[in-house]
């Protein structure tokens, strides 16, 4: 069967009994694959050292270790800093340890949803789990979502998480701009009083031209709204409705204010 599992570590599932709960034969699995470690003998998931390789190579092999083993320490450290999604399978004392809470969060910011409520008014723990994924935004506690400093680490992770801070900051001018310029469809998650502000849109255009498709529609439909976007990026003209991109006299008119070509008809045709 050594042979076997070496060449294909899948066929260990399919071994006789006896041969499952040979140590050797399992730790061969399990550096293959460490969820080979739900086929092991009962025994052998007390073993620490073949449910550390076991971890090492998928950390979500906790889940099939024994309890006592969930309850390590060292070994739960390990297993998070493979996925941090393993936290949830550590024994509830260490799901409130500092250390294991961090470690899973560096791995994967959303590891913050498997941590209880009550901790997650930490501003590490938001901070660190945003910094990964700003997604993981929707799992902090209400206060960081409105903390400026904390939105905006998530933002640049993610820009989508704009949408999850607080209304207040989504409609907060010169935040919304600065995650525009990393990116533009950042817009698209403002309040909408931004997003058909004329001002404020034209702001936004000159920081990203990809901006102006997340604008109200009725600006994108305003010809003279585009015209006066295409002034700052005709690029702008691709984001336009198509009544306007469309429209022959328009783009006669545009053409006529500027002659670049992005707007030749040839160029427009393809």
């Amino acid at each position: 069967w050594q042979d076997v599992v070496h060449r294909d570590h899948r066929a260990f599932r399919l071994a006789p009994g006896k041969h499952r709960a040979d140590r050797k034969l399992a730790m061969q699995a399990v550096k293959q694959d460490g969820m080979a470690l739900q086929y092991v003998g009962a025994e052998l998931r007390e073993d620490r050292e073949l449910v550390l390789q076991a971890v090492r190579s998928n950390g979500a092999a906790l889940v099939y270790a024994d309890m006592p083993l969930q309850g390590d320490k060292d070994l739960v450290l390990e297993a998070v800093r493979q996925d941090g999604m393993a936290f949830q399978f550590a024994s509830r004392q260490l799901r409130e340890d500092p250390d294991v809470i961090v470690a899973a969060l560096r791995q994967n910011g959303l590891a913050l949803s498997l941590v209880q409520r009550r901790l997650r008014d930490n501003r590490v723990y938001a901070t660190e789990a945003v910094k990964q994924n700003g997604l993981a935004l929707e799992f902090v506690a209400p206060e960081w979502r409105r903390d400026r400093d904390v939105v905006r680490i998530a933002v640049r992770s993610n820009v989508q998480a704009l949408q999850m801070a607080h209304p207040d900051i989504r409609q907060e001018p010169e935040f919304v701009l600065d995650a525009v310029k990393t990116k533009g469809v950042a817009l698209q998650y403002a309040l909408g009083s931004l997003r058909s502000d004329r001002d404020f849109v034209l702001k936004a255009l000159d920081k990203n031209v990809w901006a102006f498709g997340s604008a109200a529609r009725e600006l994108r439909a305003d010809r003279d709204f585009v015209l006066e976007g295409m002034k700052k990026n005709n690029m702008a003209l691709e984001f336009a409705t198509p009544d306007v991109r469309e429209d022959p006299g328009f783009l006669a008119q545009a053409q006529q204010n500027d002659g670049s070509k992005l707007l030749d008809p040839g160029f427009l045709a393809q």
